[in-house]
């Protein structure tokens, strides 16, 4: 990801061209419904993931992966139906992985506040680079739930073992996710001004 991201910047720059790079991370029992309605609660003929017509808590805890968002970062998406892959992913890693997300990405943001954080930055964005045309409008013609599942497992069907048991698997995960909104303040953002691309705050401390 690091090389990748650098000959994109690189390939920016020498065309005068603006770059910002951004990802938003899940909070974990969120991710864990979202990952098992969308993979096992719709039928993608995929022999990797068990359809399940009707669901319970129990089903999702047989397939909830082990720190997924971590996983996926180490080792790619080999995480989300291989329990070997999962079992070589381990903490030094994942402190790797994130250090990586906090070197080289100009915003982290989380799905809960999408609307309130990465949108408006994704809007100063496309404002910035249009002369034309309404970017509230482009932004939502673009952003779109094509692939919602069905939502055969909720959070209400779930209880507070299970709730424990998917936080003590996503441990990992759980902490990414808070230190993403600590070291990613969004009011410590600077909007897109002049045709200047977002900027992080240069107080920044390096992730514990």
């Amino acid at each position: 990801m690091r090389e990748r991201l650098h000959r994109w910047r690189e390939i920016a720059e020498r065309n005068n061209v603006p770059f910002f790079a951004f990802t938003v991370l899940r909070e974990p029992v969120s991710f864990a419904l979202s990952f098992f309605n969308f993979f096992h609660g719709m039928d993608h003929g995929d022999e990797h993931f068990e359809y399940y017509d009707t669901a319970n808590e129990f089903d999702l805890l047989n397939h909830a992966v082990v720190n997924p968002q971590c996983g996926f970062l180490v080792q790619g998406d080999v995480i989300f139906h291989n329990k070997m892959a999962q079992q070589t992913v381990v903490l030094p890693l994942c402190k790797a992985a994130y250090e990586t997300l906090w070197e080289e990405m100009d915003w982290i943001g989380t799905t809960a506040a999408l609307s309130n954080e990465t949108f408006p930055l994704l809007r100063s964005i496309v404002k910035s680079s249009r002369t034309n045309g309404d970017a509230n409008h482009l932004l939502a013609q673009n952003i779109r739930h094509r692939n919602k599942s069905p939502d055969k497992v909720t959070r209400s069907d779930l209880g507070p073992r299970s709730i424990d048991q998917i936080r003590m698997m996503t441990r990992w995960d759980q902490t990414m996710y808070y230190n993403a909104q600590r070291d990613f303040p969004f009011d410590k953002m600077q909007l897109v001004e002049d045709q200047k691309t977002p900027k992080r705050s240069s107080d920044r401390r390096r992730p514990l």
